[in-house]
């Protein structure tokens, strides 16, 4: 968990009940997710680091017209994190990004 190694990281005092609380919401957050709640989706990667898992997450999110993880993708297809680099898939989930606004 992202989150959770980032506090223990830079030691800075937080006691074990709070990063309790935060693994415990890392896990509703992904509950949530795999029930189709597009937010969750979209913010499970602040619990889980892994690249590959928040593409798919992403994906589900944007299928349900979410601008914010339409634009993480295209970042994702523009740098290459965990997807091939691919400048003109990039361009297309920019231009569905444009569409909502983003």
């Amino acid at each position: 968990m992202l989150v959770l190694r980032i506090i223990l990281e830079r030691c800075i005092g937080i006691d074990m009940a709070l990063i309790k609380i935060i693994q415990k919401q890392g896990e509703w957050f992904r509950k949530a997710a795999e029930q189709g709640h597009f937010t969750a989706q979209l913010h499970l990667l602040g619990f889980d680091e892994n690249y590959s898992t928040a593409v798919e997450w992403y994906r589900k999110a944007s299928e349900q017209g979410h601008a914010e993880a339409l634009c993480n993708l295209e970042m994702m297809y523009e740098n290459g994190w965990s997807v091939d680099n691919n400048d003109s898939t990039a361009v297309e989930w920019y231009r569905k990004a444009a569409k909502c606004q983003c």
